[in-house]
């Protein structure tokens, strides 16, 4: 483009203007056929979905944080996100283990970031490292603790805190198998679903998502 040079404005200070040239194609090029014929097959497509775009754009999905590596990590299970969901929605203690410290950040991520437009306000540590504390305090932190949260650790150890007695009150996500091992016990046992077939058959909302999301 064509740059003319800075004038001076009447407050002193100097305006730039820019002229900018655009290539008009011809009707009958080539190029100007593909081009019309490649957005007439765009608004088409986008005619036919019309109801699908209108969903979208009042049920955003794209989110602070990207959603895949969650769903990827558990085999794109939708009833094992939408549990996992759940638990954090009801304040449950929810434990992330992974081989690889990578995959813990990003899926904890995702998973309070389909929290909203809520905040998750409980205890987050999308990785615990092995090395920043004993064993015994280790299990102190994920089995004893009187609050909700939401902590990645590393697949070596979840072992040692299974030997020790892990704390039925934990949901605990195993991101390399794709596997859950839901709460059998806590502040919310009555209410909480224990299993994900008992949280599609006790909440049918929910089990009536999950199905979609199957589909």
């Amino acid at each position: 483009p064509a740059v003319p040079p800075p004038a001076a404005s009447p407050a002193g200070r100097l305006l730039l203007g820019v002229r900018r040239t655009h290539e008009r194609l011809q009707a009958e090029a080539a190029d100007a056929k593909q081009l019309a014929a490649a957005a007439a097959l765009v608004l088409r497509r986008m005619a036919a979905r019309e109801a699908d775009l209108l969903w979208l754009a009042s049920n955003p999905f794209w989110t602070a944080a990207p959603l895949e590596p969650l769903f990827r990590s558990l085999h794109y299970g939708a009833a094992e996100v939408v549990y996992l969901l759940l638990g954090l929605l009801a304040d449950q203690k929810l434990l992330l283990t992974a081989s690889d410290p990578a995959v813990l950040v990003p899926a904890a991520q995702a998973l309070r970031a389909l929290m909203l437009p809520l905040a998750h306000s409980a205890t987050y540590i999308p990785y615990l490292p092995p090395t920043l504390l004993a064993p015994s305090d280790m299990a102190t932190l994920i089995s004893e603790s009187t609050a909700p949260y939401l902590i990645g650790v590393h697949a070596s150890t979840l072992q040692p805190l299974v030997a020790e007695g892990l704390s039925p009150e934990v949901i605990v996500a195993d991101l390399d198998k794709g596997e859950l091992r839901p709460a059998t016990l806590g502040r919310h046992a009555e209410a909480f679903p224990a299993s994900v077939l008992k949280m599609e058959a006790a909440l049918p909302p929910v089990g009536s998502l999950v199905r979609q999301l199957q589909a």
